[in-house]
């Protein structure tokens, strides 16, 4: 069989952009935010007015004020983890070590981004003999590149900044829609194409252990599930890729086409124990 035995791919656990991104779900003050974001930009509004469709100055202020009260001084490459976050990567790394069918994985693909190589770590102090086990870091595995959105630390305000992107989001919707200097998911599916290459080439019949990202994992799933633009789209807003979720696919040499076999999705976004 020219895949691999098993692959398990893991996301990061919680990190200090996630972290805000929940105490901004809770805050009052930031739903309002989103609340007259969403009066002011949308569809109908931008097809019957643009280009002279701009924000209110009351959202504006809401939008800078939003930026100040979450601001992180971090790049998305070195975003770490809270302590949250690590106790996740423990308690996944003691999940995985006790699954039915668990061995150690002939080798570790990590994302060069700080969380993820954390996260690892994280899962090492759960499952120790990881710490034997050869470890690469794979930039095709990083997460979606969010271009100038990072400056802003959140899509909203930039957005707000800059309309014509909410205009493109909306027109083109979350698969086709390129961050500015960024990517969209069709790039990161790109990635994944070549990600399958390598493990075709380097890591037959082996187990491959992935430390990864939201996108990235979501689109590794829809090239080898073969989804549509409009499937990724649904199963990404129904059954988002959660922090420390383990997803794995086991290859079956009785799939797929000349005998030369098939990963097939064997576990989708679970949790670990508690």
């Amino acid at each position: 069989m020219k895949w691999p035995r098993k692959v398990i791919l893991v996301r990061h656990g919680e990190s200090e952009f996630n972290r805000v991104k929940e105490q901004q779900r809770k805050d009052p003050e930031y739903q309002r935010f989103v609340k007259l974001f969403e009066q002011e930009f949308n569809l109908d509004k931008f097809q019957r007015h643009w280009p002279y469709v701009k924000a209110s100055k009351e959202l504006r202020g809401l939008a800078v004020k939003m930026y100040r009260k979450y601001f992180l001084p971090y790049s998305n490459r070195l975003t770490p983890l809270t302590d949250t976050g690590w106790l996740q990567a423990e308690r996944l790394g003691r999940t995985l070590k006790i699954l039915p069918d668990a061995r150690l994985p002939d080798v570790i693909l990590v994302s060069p981004y700080l969380r993820t190589k954390q996260t690892l770590e994280g899962m090492t102090r759960g499952w120790p003999e990881l710490a034997g086990i050869k470890q690469e870091t794979e930039p095709l595995i990083r997460e979606i590149d969010i271009g100038l959105a990072g400056l802003y630390n959140n899509w909203r305000v930039m957005e707000t900044f800059h309309p014509e992107q909410r205009y493109i989001y909306l027109r083109d919707g979350k698969y086709d829609y390129c961050y500015p200097q960024g990517e969209n998911v069709l790039g990161v599916e790109g990635r994944m194409r070549l990600l399958s290459g390598k493990l075709i080439r380097e890591f037959s019949e082996r187990e491959v252990l992935l430390v990864s990202h939201h996108i990235t994992i979501t689109a590794f799933i829809s090239t080898q599930e073969r989804w549509e633009s409009q499937d990724f789209t649904r199963k990404d807003d129904e059954n988002p890729i959660k922090n420390c979720s383990y997803t794995i696919f086991v290859g079956d040499p009785e799939q797929g086409e000349s005998g030369e076999g098939k990963l097939m999705l064997q576990t989708l976004n679970a949790l670990p124990c508690s």
